[in-house]
């Protein structure tokens, strides 16, 4: 038994010697502080190294390739950001809608204003009206900033969606009749958007509401200079196509 613990005892210091011995041989990685005495550690120059070209990465640091950020702390937060959100940008996960303008923001940028509403519909099917109300916090948490200033995302929106409603509108494939039926009490922002979604999946929707026209608190609460009601009146119009209606409530 005690020939059992002094072997043990001599392994043990065997194991520390050789540990200490590696340790004092270790070459420290020697890192070099930007222009904002920031010292970035090792596993984050290897993330700014594997993605310095971040167009392939991700659309929100691609101000790293291009190259705006010459400190190396910018360009790790941006990297580490985009890492640890999946890629997602602020702007997407400040949107109470996640709304991808990420997305829509780049195809209005090739020119594509019906892809951008295409976008856009995925998730608001009223952007011409959302994009002229809405208080963009998509746009306190854009990474442009750090550049010069937020991109105007919320007026970009109800500029494509524009553009897109004067060329005769878009409106996405509907899925086959199911022979349901939906009825759906108040005719605002909320119950439009049930009814857009619901018509898309094929089931046949119908919209009441004790005001006489639909669109809510977009119709009686906010001012025509803030909100044109020809433009509520369209978009409108877009979702009531059928199978889903709209109406005043019948007493």
């Amino acid at each position: 038994m005690m020939r059992f613990k002094h072997l043990f005892s001599t392994v043990i210091v065997v194991l520390f010697a050789v540990v200490l011995a590696a340790c004092s041989h270790h070459t420290p990685v020697e890192s070099k502080k930007d222009s904002t005495g920031y010292t970035p550690d090792p596993a984050t120059e290897y993330l700014v190294t594997q993605y310095a070209d971040a167009t392939a990465f991700c659309a929100t640091a691609a101000m790293l390739s291009l190259g705006f950020l010459p400190d190396v702390s910018q360009r790790a937060r941006i990297v580490r950001l985009s890492v640890r959100n999946t890629c997602r940008g602020p702007c997407v996960l400040n949107c109470p809608a996640s709304v991808n303008a990420q997305g829509y923001v780049q195809a209005i940028a090739r020119g594509d204003d019906k892809e951008a509403v295409r976008i856009i519909k995925e998730r608001l099917p009223m952007p011409a009206c959302i994009g002229r109300v809405c208080p963009h916090p998509c746009e306190d948490g854009c990474r442009r900033q750090m550049v010069e200033e937020s991109i105007s995302i919320a007026y970009l929106k109800y500029f494509a969606a524009d553009r897109v409603i004067q060329a005769g509108g878009y409106l996405p494939p509907k899925a086959a009749a199911t022979g349901k039926r939906v009825g759906i009490i108040g005719g605002g922002p909320g119950g439009l958007t049930a009814a857009y979604y619901l018509s898309l999946k094929g089931h046949r929707v119908t919209v009441v509401d004790a005001m006489p026209q639909m669109g809510g608190m977009l119709r009686y609460g906010i001012p025509e200079y803030r909100l044109p009601k020809r433009v509520l009146d369209e978009e409108v119009a877009e979702i009531a196509f059928p199978p889903c209606s709209t109406g005043p409530a019948t007493t």
